[in-house]
This record gives structure tokens, C-alpha cells and sequence, in this order.
């Protein structure tokens, strides 16, 4: 459940062929805003803790490896 809510942040946040780029703040609110819909309330709760250090800690970083290996570490850390 994480993942894809990761997975749907960085959709948002990450400029596409199609679409340009949504900022940090209206890529939360739209996560807020589908809370209880697509969206555990908990696990978001917990991602909107860690969002913004982990953003600008990540943000324009392409290292695959690397950023797996946070993911997992943080999962780890979260969620046992």
C-alpha cells in the first residue's frame, strides 16, 4: 500500500510527456483529498510525515539502487 501511494506521488510530482509537473503541495492535497477513497487514512498519515524531508532528500535523484534501498529502509523502519 505504500508503494502505490509513492508510486501515485511521484506521478504526480514527475513531469510526463503528457502533463507537466505538480508541485509538492497540490500532489499532497490530492492524496489528502482521495484519503478514505483510494487510500489507507493511516499509511497516508505516515507518508505525510516523512514527505517533504524525503522529497527534497530524493527529489531529482535517478539512482534506482539507491532509492530502493531507502524505500525498503523506510518501509523497514514504519511498518516492521
Amino acid at each position: 500500500l505504500f508503494r502505490s501511494i509513492a508510486d501515485v506521488f511521484d506521478a504526480l510530482t514527475s513531469e510526463r510527456p503528457y502533463k507537466r509537473s505538480f508541485s509538492f503541495e497540490k500532489s499532497t492535497a490530492i492524496l489528502i483529498e482521495e484519503t478514505g477513497n483510494h487510500f489507507d487514512p493511516d499509511i497516508i498519515k505516515i507518508f505525510l510525515e516523512i514527505a517533504r524531508p524525503l522529497y527534497e532528500k530524493i527529489s531529482g535523484n535517478e539512482d534506482d539502487e539507491y532509492l530502493n534501498s531507502l524505500l525498503d529502509e523506510l518501509l523497514k523502519k514504519y511498518f516492521g
